[in-house]
């Protein structure tokens, strides 16, 4: 077993035009809290098609020892031969750290690196400590509401970086900005790029709700979304909403979804139609205030977040529920 403080910590940036890489500093404050508490030799890799300037800039910045790793014939940063290419040269270098951006390309590639090279794998990493069995990262679990504190005795760790969890200990440093180049052939085959397609723009109505009425897959089909629409129409301020399931089978837009992957809401009304309560749903309506849940399952875990809860058949309760809304609505003066 090599001695972690020989091998090096290698920031993985990801060349898309000249400019300096988004996510250098942070990666860069992040690696020497790192080599702080394990002491290691510091490095750069910039990888793209044509990562020279790139490079050149994050040399010039980070005032550490870059690599322009050119991919010759990379048609997009997504494809596959992107991490085929990281994952051949880090092999012969073997480092201890490999740190990349916690995005859906970053997490993607460090996951892939960590099967290549046989690493461990930690994302979304917030804060770095050490106690008496070495280094600990500490990440968002649960939607954010709890923090988790992970180690690993595993050689080489590739770790994504929580946007903006170290930019602001970012100090430029004196070294040598030295910056080598090596050319790599794009592997064929894999995950090839195909096209860019614009996500629709977000919707606020959501957030700005008063109530939101919310469907799930309990509703069972998607004939019924009208009666909770029927219902939404009963109170004042009140928009539809559905969980992702609902949103993943096409019955509503995904601008309607609430979850960590959709919308986070705090309408002072929430009303969970046929919703089970997974925790993804939960973290993005937790900041509701009463909280109405209706399901037929006694046992669904949204009953657990609910101020109120109702245990029935939707078909039947709804058209009771919007019935006895529009009673109250004729009844106000």
């Amino acid at each position: 077993m090599r001695p972690m403080n020989a091998a090096p910590i290698y920031l993985v940036l990801i060349s898309r035009d000249r400019r300096l890489p988004a996510a250098a500093e942070n990666l860069a404050a992040c690696a020497r809290a790192i080599a702080a508490l394990a002491p290691a030799p510091i490095r750069a890799l910039v990888a793209g098609k044509n990562p020279a300037a790139a490079a050149g800039e994050t040399a010039r910045h980070l005032g550490m020892p870059v690599l322009a790793l050119e991919i010759v014939g990379l048609t997009d940063p997504g494809d596959g031969a992107t991490g085929i290419s990281l994952a051949d040269f880090l092999n012969s270098e073997i480092p201890a750290w490999i740190l990349m951006e916690d995005t859906t390309l970053g997490r993607r590639l460090a996951a892939e690196l960590a099967v290549r090279l046989s690493a461990a794998c930690i994302t979304g990493v917030e804060a770095v400590e050490q106690d008496d069995h070495g280094v600990v990262l500490t990440r968002a679990v649960w939607g954010g509401k709890f923090r988790a504190a992970v180690r690993t005795a595993a050689e080489t760790i590739t770790v994504t970086v929580a946007d903006g969890a170290f930019a602001g200990r970012f100090e430029k440093a004196g070294g040598q900005a030295k910056v080598q180049h090596r050319r790599s052939e794009a592997a064929r085959g894999g995950r090839r790029h195909l096209k860019r397609i614009q996500a629709p723009e977000a919707d606020t109505g959501l957030s700005e709700a008063r109530a939101i009425v919310a469907a799930g897959s309990g509703i069972g089909e998607p004939d019924r979304l009208v009666l909770v629409r029927k219902l939404a129409e009963r109170i004042a301020g009140a928009q539809v909403a559905g969980s992702r399931p609902v949103c993943d089978r096409g019955w509503l837009p995904y601008s309607r979804q609430v979850g960590i992957t959709g919308a986070t809401v705090a309408p002072a009304l929430y009303i969970a139609c046929g919703i089970s309560g997974a925790a993804q749903h939960i973290a993005g309506m937790s900041g509701a205030g009463l909280v109405v849940a209706i399901n037929k399952d006694p046992r669904a875990a949204i009953f657990q977040h609910a101020d109120i809860g109702v245990v029935e058949d939707l078909g039947t309760f709804l058209p009771l529920l919007v019935e006895a809304c529009g009673q109250e609505e004729d009844s106000t003066p």
